[in-house]
């Protein structure tokens, strides 16, 4: 694994942070320079096996690395405000928005309760627009920041039996992706999304055979690093740097 690009000074929240691919990127961005804020609902319980919040934080401080953590319903636009404002309150700003929490029910469409579908959007559409719209502003009046939603080629690649719902959402998340670089076209504030492909975490667990965590660190961070004058408006595919799908800007 390279060693990847430098992140000291930067300000970055990483949704879901608590495990899996948000745990990963959160420690990666912290190993690089950045003082990471990571978010999930609670400090101290997670869904699945993979840690906690404040597991992710200890671990990160027994490195040597600045991370924090704060809980927080991202899926209430006012818990997702306050999120942002107390970063800003304690840090100044906002450099990097990691759009990282996602929700997987994998059932046919008739199979799913109203209550899951209702979630699934929640999570992975609703949450990380509450979000951008609360930096936005920050970002725009410094012109300088990066979204990075994590998004699937599920999306927009082949159909997966099981996904209909998932999949419809991460379309949007792209399409949002797309579109709303064109809104701040200019302002110094590159948004781009990201396919991490199949990993091993608690979503894939029991159904997919997936990479190693690690495997996700290298891509993610170079498009964390880049910069709206050379790269917005895109999807990168992990391990395929040069493999962009997003229509980029006109």
């Amino acid at each position: 694994m390279s060693t990847g690009p430098d992140f000291t000074g930067k300000i970055a929240i990483v949704t879901g942070a608590s495990r899996g691919i948000g745990r990963q990127l959160a420690l990666a961005l912290a190993r690089q320079g950045a003082t990471v804020v990571g978010t999930a609902r609670n400090l101290e319980a997670s869904p699945g096996q993979g840690g906690t919040l404040s597991s992710m934080v200890a671990e990160a401080k027994t490195s040597g690395w600045r991370a924090e953590g704060i809980a927080a319903r991202i899926t209430d636009p006012a818990d997702a405000k306050r999120l942002v404002d107390e970063v800003i309150t304690r840090h100044g700003r906002v450099d990097i928005l990691c759009n990282n929490a996602g929700h997987l029910v994998d059932k046919n469409l008739q199979e799913h309760t109203e209550e899951e579908i209702h979630q699934t959007y929640l999570v992975n559409v609703f949450a990380p627009l509450y979000l951008i719209r609360a930096v936005l502003p920050g970002m725009r009046a410094q012109r300088a920041g990066n979204i990075f939603n994590v998004t699937s080629g599920s999306g927009v690649g082949s159909p997966r039996p099981g996904q209909t719902v998932y999949s419809s959402t991460k379309a949007a998340l792209d399409r949002i992706t797309w579109v709303l670089a064109h809104e701040v076209k200019g302002e110094g504030v590159a948004i781009n999304s990201w396919w991490p492909g199949i990993v091993a975490t608690d979503m894939t667990a029991g159904r997919l055979q997936g990479d190693p965590l690690e495997m996700v660190e290298e891509s993610a961070l170079w498009v964390m690093a880049q910069t709206a004058a050379n790269f917005t408006a895109r999807t990168v595919r992990r391990g395929e740097f040069g493999t962009v799908y997003g229509p980029g800007l006109d």
